[in-house]
């Protein structure tokens, strides 16, 4: 269609640019129109017979849909950076900024949990629901949280310190093992830290959608 539309402007400059009489040049630009429409009818006819082709799977089908869509909901909220603001901050060191995220995938991880168990319908755990009403009051009467510290809503003092052996039950590592290229050993790896795995999977869990429930 645009190279339809590009042909057909191209053909009306150069003719335009070749004449001065305003009667010559009205008639061209009426037979170019003319051409143009006629090239336009002829590819939608055509793209009409190839959907109606019986022999063609891939013509079956229309090949315009009408999709409807909230435009609110594919924009990136204004709270949400896609680098974290402390990775350049001064006054935070190395070692502080890594602190902090291991605290906030561990907050991350349940919250995220809580919120598709709630999205799905599944009950909650007598600790998950003890969780999230302190959540959602923090979130309500705690004054120190605004719109860009509220992802620190629950965010405990340090981080767990236990080791994939001493967290991780059986039927945790043989869910894990069934994610393609993982492996998990109890003997080889259980004196990992399962903050480590906890920090790696957050990378994973969508920022936003924790944000869009807190905010």
């Amino acid at each position: 269609m645009f190279k339809v539309e590009n042909e057909a402007r191209e053909k009306y400059e150069e003719a335009m640019a070749q004449t001065q009489s305003p009667g010559t040049k009205e008639k061209i630009q009426e037979n170019i129109l003319k051409s143009f429409n006629e090239k336009v009818e002829d590819m939608l006819l055509q793209n009409q017979r190839e959907n109606e082709d019986i022999l063609s799977l891939s013509h079956q089908f229309p090949s315009e849909v009408k999709v409807d869509y909230d435009l609110k909901t594919l924009m990136r909220s204004e709270t949400i950076s896609d680098i974290d603001p402390e990775v350049d901050a001064a006054e935070i060191t190395d070692e502080r900024f890594l602190f902090n995220q291991r605290k906030r995938a561990e907050t991350k991880l349940i919250k995220s949990k809580i919120i598709y168990k709630q999205d799905q319908g599944k009950a909650l755990s007598k600790s998950e629901k003890r969780y999230l009403e302190r959540w959602v009051k923090d979130i309500q009467t705690n004054e120190q949280l605004n719109l860009l510290n509220v992802r620190d809503s629950m965010l405990p003092k340090a981080y767990s310190k236990a080791t994939l052996k001493e967290a991780m039950s059986a039927e945790d590592i043989f869910t894990f093992n069934q994610i393609p290229n993982v492996e998990i050993d109890r003997a080889k790896h259980g004196a990992y830290a399962i903050n480590d795995l906890v920090l790696e999977l957050a990378h994973f869990i969508d920022d936003e959608v924790v944000n869009r429930v807190e905010v």
